[in-house]
């Protein structure tokens, strides 16, 4: 039942594994994000996976901006907001 658990939360929580660096950053994120959350509280492991680098990364969210930051504004206002999380 553990493992089912772990399998729900890890496709919930997706994090793509596209090459060798990302699989090894989804195994880290499984164990670091999921497993230690598991039976404890959704928001605790809401936050862990949110945050975690595997995540962020997997979100680009270096290249993320919103509208009315200055790069936002340098580019006309044009979005640049990753919101696959949203």
């Amino acid at each position: 039942f553990q493992e089912r658990l772990v399998q729900f939360w890890g496709h919930f929580f997706t994090v793509a594994r596209v090459n060798r660096v990302a699989a090894t950053a989804a195994m880290v994120f499984e164990s670091e994000a999921i497993r230690a959350h598991l039976h404890g509280r959704f928001e605790e492991m809401l936050q862990a996976s949110v945050f975690h680098v595997a995540m962020l990364d997997y979100l680009n969210n270096a290249t993320s901006f919103g509208s009315n930051s200055s790069r936002g504004r340098r580019l006309g206002g044009r979005r640049g907001v990753n919101e696959n999380l949203a």
